[in-house]
């Protein structure tokens, strides 16, 4: 890995201040976590939150401009001069080489027949099947020869980018230990990898810009994208089913904390819907007759919560609090973590396709 950063002066002019960045890799390999799905859930959350926030005390702090004018006219303030500020010119360039990530999937049982007597069963083998993920062998793999990307921003941002030899598949049998991550092809079915994309080269440019127009109060944003891919290669088997179905139970599976609680609300859940289907003869799905509406204010309150907790314990810990002050306040926190990523999961399971889910 290599980082460079240049930095000049234009002698001519001093309002106009350039940096570069150059950033190159070689052959990075990222192995994905059973767990970096939930933590990027709740670095989404944190961020969405906290961005809420701010808008809103943002708008709390917007007054009239008929106020501040009439204010201003009243109090006599003089107005100052507009400050000169020097305009900077940033580029920023990454090129990495041989680029592959490692997912690995969540081994896919087919499903049967629910009863009473297997439904305690199979929730525990779900709960158990988590803690084997690092041993599954079937992984979805993304490999990269080579890729560019460059970035500048002077008054408007343009961006341009290049790669050769993407590809992602899912591979049966895979190390991560390998050194060679890039799939390999087989002579006897004339260069095919089954159940992959491929895609040999591609190139994209992008020109965004904020343009001031007159007799108008907010400028407005043009935005060019301009891309090309050079062919596109997808071969699939009977198989592909199962891998997406491994794949969907691999997003939708909380792996970093799992509330014990979820588990008896799902088992008293389908035990009483089993109930229902005995005397009603149909079926019944309980969660379309919930309110959404209160559902959404009750996962925006938690939202608020977490967000204001999180300031409070990061405060709490900067004042050196002790342990018996913190803990329920760490308790609390991760209890609404848990609250959270079992909502957001549960929304990603009602988008999914429901008959690719039993394949």
């Amino acid at each position: 890995m290599k980082i460079l950063k240049e930095k000049s002066v234009d002698p001519v002019s001093d309002d106009l201040d350039k940096e570069a960045y150059f950033i190159r890799l070689t052959k990075p390999s990222f192995y994905w976590q059973p767990g970096a799905i939930d933590k990027g859930i709740l670095f989404w959350l944190n961020y969405k939150n906290t961005y809420e926030h701010w808008n809103e005390q943002r708008g709390a702090f917007t007054t009239p401009t008929s106020d501040s004018t009439r204010l201003r006219s009243i109090v006599n303030v003089p107005t100052s001069p507009p400050s000169t500020t020097k305009e900077l010119n940033i580029m920023f360039q990454l090129h990495i080489v041989d680029l592959g990530i490692a997912i690995p999937l969540q081994q896919y049982d087919p499903p049967t027949k629910l009863t009473t007597d297997n439904l305690t069963t199979q929730l525990i083998n779900s709960q158990q099947s988590i803690s084997t993920l690092d041993d599954s062998s079937d992984f979805l793999v993304f490999t990269l020869d080579k890729t560019t990307i460059s970035a500048c921003s002077c008054g408007a941002i343009i961006s341009s980018g290049s790669f050769e030899g993407f590809c992602f598949r899912f591979a049966e049998n895979f190390q991560q230990t390998n050194k060679n991550w890039k799939p390999t092809r087989s002579l006897l079915s004339s260069n095919i990898i089954l159940n992959a994309c491929c895609v040999p080269s591609g190139k994209y440019l992008m020109h965004s810009r904020a343009k001031n127009i007159l007799n108008s109060n907010s400028p407005k944003w043009f935005l060019n994208v301009q891309w090309d891919m050079q062919g596109i290669d997808i071969n699939l088997d009977s198989i592909i089913g199962k891998r997406f179905s491994q794949l969907i139970r691999t997003i939708t599976s909380t792996h970093l904390i799992e509330p014990i609680d979820h588990l008896n609300n799902n088992n008293d859940l389908l035990l009483n819907s089993n109930q229902i289907n005995t005397h009603d003869n149909n079926t019944m799905n309980i969660i379309e007759h919930m309110d959404q509406s209160e559902d959404d204010e009750r996962i925006k309150r938690l939202e608020y919560e977490h967000l204001i907790l999180g300031h409070k314990i990061e405060t709490l810990k900067r004042s050196q609090a002790s342990d018996e002050i913190l803990k329920p306040e760490l308790a609390r926190y991760q209890w609404l973590e848990q609250e959270l990523l079992h909502t957001v999961k549960s929304e990603i399971q009602l988008l999914m396709p429901k008959p690719l889910m039993l394949i």
